[in-house]
C-alpha cells in the first residue's frame, strides 16, 4: 500500500502512476532512487498536462523539451501558483544533485519531503482533471511499509532517461478540449492540504538554499547563534543561522519562520542581531527574512524588498566590496556598447550607487512571480 495507489485508478495517469508508486516503494533502503523517481514521475506528469491542456503551451522543440522548460512556463507558474511551484521545484533539484553531483547524499528528510511534494502535485493534477474528484490524504504510516519487490532504478539507464512528449501530444491530441474544460469546471474546488510546519521540514527548504549558495552548515554556516544585548529578561537571544565568510566575519543573518508566516515578522529581530554583530566585529551582516519559499533582504544602503534566493558566498563578498569601495575607475566595454546615451546612463547609474542613495524598490512579489516566465533555469 502506498500514497500514490489512487493514480492507478485512472487510464489517464498509466504514464507516471507506476513510477509515482515505485518512488514511495523504494524509500527507506534507496533514498537517492527514490528521489529519481519522483523526479521522474513529475517530469512524466507535467508533460502530460501540457498534453491535455490547451491552456499550457511552449515554444520549445517538444523533441528538446526538459522538465525546467514546461515548469517555468508563465501558464504553468499561474496555473500551480508559487508555493506549489516551490514544492516541486524541490524534486527537481533533488533529483538533478543525484544524477549529476558527485558523493551527494540523500537524507530521509529530503526524500520524505520530494515524496510529499509530489503527492500534493499529483493530488491537485487529480483535481484539475479527473470528473467525480476526491481530495486524498497523505498517510505518513505507509512509508514504512516494507516492499521486496520495489525495483531498483538506475539513474542512467538510457532507456529511461527520456520521456516522450510527443508521443504523450499524439496520444492525446484529440481529447485536448475534454480535459481543460474538465480543468476550467475544477480549478477553483481545489482545498490545499494544511500548512506544514513542523521545524525540521522547514529547514530542509532553507538548508538547501544555504548550501546552493556555497556555504557549508557547521563550517561557514553556524545555526542557534547566541547574541547578547537584547531586550528581553534574559538578555540573549538566537539567531536561527549565521554566514560567514573566511575569516570567519559574519556575511548575513538568517531569521526563518514557518511557511505560513509571513517572513518580515522577525525583521526587528533579526535588525537587532545584526546590530550586534556589528558592534562586534565591525561590519553590519546583511539580513535576511525567509519562511523556505519567500525570502526577503534588508541591506545597508536599499530599502527591504523580496529576493528569489538567499545570496551565494560569492555573491556576498562582492556585496560588502562594492559598499566599502563604490564603483569607481570602471570602463565600458565597447564591444558591449558604444553609444554615448547608453554610456551616459551607465555613468549616472554608477554615480548614484557611488553616493548610496537610497532607492524606493518596493514592489509587488506576486507580480514579480506573474512576469519572470524564466526566472529559474537549470
Amino acid at each position: 500500500m502506498t500514497n500514490f495507489d489512487f493514480l492507478k485508478k485512472h487510464n489517464e495517469f498509466e504514464s507516471f502512476a507506476d513510477t509515482a508508486v515505485q518512488a514511495e516503494e523504494l524509500y527507506p533502503k534507496y533514498l537517492d532512487m527514490s528521489v529519481i523517481c519522483c523526479q521522474r514521475a513529475l517530469e512524466i506528469s507535467v508533460k502530460w498536462m501540457f498534453s491535455v491542456d490547451k491552456s499550457l503551451t511552449t515554444w520549445r522543440n517538444p523533441e528538446n523539451v526538459t522538465l525546467s522548460d514546461l515548469m517555468n512556463t508563465y501558464q504553468f507558474k499561474e496555473l500551480i501558483g508559487r508555493e506549489l511551484f516551490e514544492k516541486i521545484n524541490f524534486i527537481r533539484k533533488k533529483g538533478n544533485d543525484v544524477k549529476h553531483k558527485f558523493n551527494v547524499i540523500i537524507t530521509k528528510g529530503q526524500c520524505e519531503v520530494c515524496l510529499r511534494n509530489l503527492f500534493e502535485f499529483l493530488d491537485y493534477v487529480s483535481c484539475l482533471y479527473i470528473n467525480g474528484y476526491e481530495q486524498q490524504k497523505y498517510i505518513e504510516a505507509y512509508l514504512e511499509n516494507e516492499s521486496e519487490g520495489a525495483r531498483v532504478v538506475n539513474p542512467y539507464d538510457e532507456e529511461s532517461k527520456e520521456i516522450s512528449y510527443n508521443e504523450l501530444l499524439e496520444k492525446n491530441k484529440d481529447n485536448k478540449e475534454k480535459y481543460t474544460s474538465e480543468r476550467e469546471k475544477n480549478q477553483s474546488k481545489y482545498n490545499p492540504p494544511h500548512e506544514i510546519t513542523e521545524y525540521e521540514t522547514r529547514k530542509i527548504y532553507i538548508n538547501d538554499m544555504i548550501i546552493d549558495g556555497g556555504f557549508k552548515i557547521g563550517k561557514d554556516c553556524l545555526e542557534e547563534v547566541e547574541i547578547a544585548d537584547m531586550p528581553n529578561v534574559t538578555g540573549k537571544g538566537y539567531a536561527d543561522y549565521v554566514l560567514y565568510d573566511d575569516f570567519n566575519i559574519p556575511l548575513a543573518v538568517i531569521e526563518a519562520k514557518r511557511y505560513s508566516a509571513d517572513p518580515s515578522v522577525g525583521r526587528q529581530q533579526a535588525k537587532l542581531y545584526a546590530e550586534y554583530l556589528k558592534k562586534k566585529f565591525g561590519r553590519r551582516p546583511i539580513v535576511f527574512l525567509t519562511n523556505g519559499f519567500d525570502t526577503r533582504i534588508i541591506d545597508n544602503d536599499y530599502n527591504e524588498r523580496e529576493i528569489s534566493a538567499i545570496y551565494s558566498k560569492k555573491d556576498l563578498e562582492k556585496l560588502f566590496k562594492l559598499s566599502r569601495q563604490g564603483i569607481k575607475g570602471y570602463k565600458i566595454n565597447d564591444l558591449i556598447t558604444d553609444r554615448y546615451y547608453q554610456k551616459e546612463a551607465i555613468k549616472r547609474v554608477c554615480e548614484d550607487f557611488s553616493k548610496k542613495k537610497k532607492k524606493s524598490t518596493s514592489c509587488d512579489g506576486n507580480r514579480l512571480w506573474k512576469d519572470s516566465d524564466s526566472s529559474i533555469a537549470y
